[in-house]
């Protein structure tokens, strides 16, 4: 009987759930969706605060993925992208590592690998912005600036992807 009472109890749980929480994850669906969503390359100093809370609301339906799912996340970006240097498709996951991750908003630099070549990330002495092009403001992220320049070699998201989950670990997200 007691058998029973659990197995009725699972089937009317799973009946709740919204067919969203049912569907499995799909690396490849997830990455064409954030793909779809405004890119942070082209958000530029006139319109990051028009596009930014866009691109953040896909990102953060996200943000709660285990490590390996969001790397599987991360993986089908990269194997999305035209071309190494495609860095408008690069742009995102930049972005969405800075907020999968528990980087904080200013570290020294000699404390930090880079994985790209971004500039005009902010500076102040010796300390850059390493959240940046992200800020937390009530524990809510909002964009602090869109793109700006880049230079170098093609932007290692994966490895940086991997950097930052050893260095940081995923951050805890308040309930909403």
């Amino acid at each position: 009987m007691k058998r029973h009472r659990v197995a009725f109890l699972a089937f009317i749980s799973f009946a709740l759930l919204s067919p969203s929480q049912v569907k499995a994850f799909e690396p490849e669906t997830a990455a064409k969706e954030i793909l779809q969503a405004p890119r942070w390359a082209n958000m530029h100093q006139e319109n990051f605060l028009e596009l930014g809370p866009k691109l953040l609301t896909v990102l953060n339906t996200y943000k709660d993925l285990e490590p390996p799912q969001a790397r599987l996340l991360v993986e089908a970006i990269v194997a999305l992208q035209e071309d190494p240097f495609d860095l408008v498709t690069a742009s995102q996951i930049f972005v969405f590592n800075r907020l999968y991750f528990n980087v904080p908003e200013w570290e020294l630099l000699e404390n930090w690998k880079s994985h790209s070549g971004f500039h005009g990330i902010p500076q102040k002495g010796f300390s850059f912005n390493s959240l940046y092009p992200l800020t937390l403001k009530n524990g809510k992220f909002e964009f602090c600036g869109g793109s700006l320049a880049y230079a170098g070699g093609p932007y290692m998201g994966l490895k940086e992807f991997d950097y930052l989950a050893e260095k940081y670990g995923k951050r805890k997200f308040e309930s909403e």
